[in-house]
């Protein structure tokens, strides 16, 4: 006898408390509350993160600015606090 199994979907991530960062052909989700900065370098972006760790992203420093527009501050051409 076979039996239906019910596929359960999985649970959805709250897109305002994290941010989707690619690098590398990865995916990593990362609250946004861990983050301390981020850094400029080329047209990538370090990131980094309260745990004395920093990531790599793909987007440009200007992506980031846009999306925490109303919550970072600007020190220079290249940083957003």
């Amino acid at each position: 006898m076979l039996q239906k199994i019910k596929k359960r979907r999985q649970p959805t991530i709250n897109y305002y408390k994290y941010i989707r960062i690619s690098s590398k052909h990865i995916d990593e989700y990362l609250n946004k509350s861990q983050i301390i900065y981020i850094e400029s370098y080329k047209s990538y972006s370090w990131i980094y993160l309260d745990d004395d760790s920093k990531t790599l992203s793909c987007k440009t420093i200007g992506y980031y600015q846009e999306l925490f527009s109303n919550s970072c501050i600007v020190s220079s051409k290249n940083i957003l606090i």
